[in-house]
């Protein structure tokens, strides 16, 4: 069964504002997000596989004048 939602919320240090779109199956979950605080702009992806293991995290990061990215994905082997 799928199970869409859309989740948001506020974080007290730094203060932020969140929100994620996630799609909760059964077995596993694909969400992507974004984070936005006065600093900082963050944004997400998550793809799990069957049995909750991590297939690939994506994570974008910005501020004034810098950026950073991390790109993590699971070998089928």
């Amino acid at each position: 069964m799928t199970e869409l939602r859309m989740l948001c919320w506020r974080g007290p240090e730094p203060q932020r504002i969140d929100s994620a779109h996630v799609n909760l199956e059964a077995d596993f979950i694909r969400a992507h997000g974004a984070s936005l605080a006065a600093s900082y702009a963050l944004d997400y992806r998550l793809e799990t596989e069957p049995g909750w293991v991590t297939r690939e995290l994506d994570v974008r990061a910005r501020g004034d004048g810098w950026w950073r990215s991390l790109v993590l994905r699971r070998s089928a082997r």
